[in-house]
């Protein structure tokens, strides 16, 4: 599991909604929404006053129930674009250097 699936299983198990563990970190219910997609991480401050609410060991908030720590996927942003299509003509004006 990722850090963000253990927060949002252990939040929903509580019955608190991302609106309350907010209150209780006093962040924004978008922070708890970024992190339990695994969008952001929490800053420490915030991950060691998660272990105290949920009860629970630092590394069994990040490591989850198993004990083994799930990498997320990489973002979907698609690469820039290239400059230069492959198979792409060179410009007209290019003249290529040639021994004399």
């Amino acid at each position: 599991m990722t850090l963000g699936q253990n927060i949002c299983r252990l939040r929903t198990e509580r019955g608190l909604s991302q609106g309350d563990l907010a209150d209780a970190l006093d962040v924004s219910r978008q922070s708890i929404s970024k992190w339990e997609t695994d969008a952001s991480i929490p800053e420490l401050e915030k991950l060691l006053r998660l272990s105290e609410l949920f009860h629970i060991t630092l590394d069994e908030l990040v490591k989850g129930p198993g004990g083994s720590v799930e990498t997320p996927p990489p973002p979907r942003n698609p690469p820039p674009p290239r400059r230069t299509p492959p198979g792409s003509r060179k410009p007209s004006s290019f003249k290529p250097w040639t021994a004399r």
